[in-house]
């Protein structure tokens, strides 16, 4: 539209450049882009599974260390008995021919029986009250290294006993108490002893049941078999008290035992 004089003048609305219509050119398409994942991200997750994956291999290793080290405790174990055990062998081999076939006289006074064995039990002799056995004296002297039963104790208290009194000089036991059938009959019957051993029966200012016991019981039996006929009323009726028992009770229960 162009203004002319008082008035307009209207043109067409077409624009031409060199013969040809101009038109709106058309604006390209914006397409977006996947963004690639930064490198440092790849690295640290990498990082993780590597870390994660160590600590299942640090894990693994701990366990079959575990593992290794119990086996070899295991095995020096058996080691150390195997050892013990060839010792055990080597010092039967080398002792002499006459200490092989000594055997020695062993009788048992406990009154529920006893057991003499070495540490490994693979030799072991079991008792009944008043029993007599022969142990070869290889044999005994193995069973008195027994540090779980102290035999040189029980044979010094009278529990065990060796018919041989030479014997206590072998296995160097100075002092015993004697509760042999001839000693105990000449305390009760001859000297007038009330309680034989009444004060080695005291240790410390207690009762030794072992030895309180096997006392009662030697006397009882001596009794049963009519070996103290002649003993004291008074004195028999001073042993019944101390023990709080009936002679006759206890030797009753002696005949049981000896069947």
């Amino acid at each position: 539209m162009v203004k002319k004089g008082g008035g307009f003048i209207l043109f067409p609305f077409i624009l031409k450049k060199k013969g040809k219509n101009m038109t709106t050119k058309k604006m390209p398409t914006k397409t977006t882009k996947t963004k690639p994942i930064p490198k440092e991200l790849v690295k640290i997750e990498d990082f993780e599974i590597n870390e994660k994956t160590n600590l299942v291999e640090d894990s693994r290793i701990a366990q079959l260390t575990s593992e290794k080290d119990a086996s070899d405790k295991k095995f020096a174990e058996l080691q150390a008995q195997m050892n013990l055990l060839m010792q055990q062998m080597s010092m039967r081999g080398n002792v002499s021919t006459s200490q092989v076939a000594e055997e020695v006289e062993i009788g048992c006074r406990l009154f529920s029986g006893g057991v003499i064995c070495n540490k490994t039990e693979d030799i072991m002799y079991s008792f009944g009250y008043s029993e007599i056995k022969e142990i070869p004296l290889v044999e005994l002297k193995e069973c008195f290294r027994n540090q779980i039963n102290n035999y040189k104790d029980l044979f010094a208290k009278g529990c065990f006993y060796f018919l041989d009194e030479s014997y206590y000089k072998e296995f160097k036991i100075r002092e015993f108490l004697d509760l042999s059938e001839e000693t105990i009959v000449d305390m009760l019957i001859n000297k007038g002893v009330a309680v034989p051993y009444q004060s080695e029966m005291m240790v410390n200012g207690h009762r030794e049941n072992i030895v309180y016991l096997t006392v009662l019981y030697v006397v009882a039996d001596l009794y049963r078999e009519g070996k103290l006929q002649s003993w004291d009323f008074n004195k028999k009726k001073s042993f019944e008290t101390y023990y709080n028992k009936r002679i006759d009770d206890v030797a009753s229960v002696v005949s049981v035992l000896k069947k």
